[in-house]
């Protein structure tokens, strides 16, 4: 497995256990877009 790395700064979401389904699908989408608008990384935690 081929490592990456985090570029600075980097952003963590972590949605609620609550959080699930279309809900949680739609923020991790629109996480994605806004960090290829905006050029910078992103994790998620589902």
């Amino acid at each position: 497995m081929e490592k990456v790395k985090l570029r600075v700064p980097f952003f963590v979401v972590n949605p609620k256990a609550y959080m699930y389904g279309d809900e949680v699908l739609k923020l991790a989408e629109y996480t994605d877009k806004l960090a290829k608008k905006y050029n910078f990384d992103i994790l998620f935690t589902a």
